[in-house]
């Protein structure tokens, strides 16, 4: 019994320094956004890019407290923040669906042919042929 609560104990320690590394990776990845002022970034963006930035910080700042509630050992399912986690995913969907539809549009207008345009070049560059 005395091994088995040694196994768990070591193997929770295990896992609260990757939760800690985890953590302090993150940390170092959002630093340089964490110092930005949001006023001098989002005039820098689009509407799309702003609209993104919008639902990583939601869902950046969500996560980092369920992770906070799951290291002291409470029930973070029941928290309020499990509802906002999912309320942000439903809105990253929404502007991942946004961003792929207006990628399509673009692509799609980048791909079409000026049928009548296309015939005007052909005819104007090839000379006519002489039958003989």
């Amino acid at each position: 019994l005395f091994f088995q609560f040694l196994c768990t104990m070591e193997g929770g320690i295990k896992r609260l320094a990757g939760f800690r590394r985890s953590v302090e990776g993150l940390e170092h990845q959002l630093h340089d956004l964490l110092e930005l002022e949001r006023s001098e970034v989002t005039p820098k963006l689009g509407n799309l890019e702003q609209a993104e930035l919008t639902v990583l910080m939601a869902y950046t700042t969500a996560s980092l407290c369920f992770m906070g509630l799951k290291a002291e050992g409470l029930n973070a399912a029941k928290h309020p923040v499990m509802s906002e986690l999912n309320r942000v995913q439903k809105y990253m969907v929404k502007v991942k669906k946004t961003a792929e539809k207006l990628r399509v549009e673009r692509d799609g207008r980048a791909n079409k042919v000026d049928v009548e345009a296309a015939r005007r070049i052909i005819e104007h560059n090839i000379e006519p042929t002489v039958p003989q």
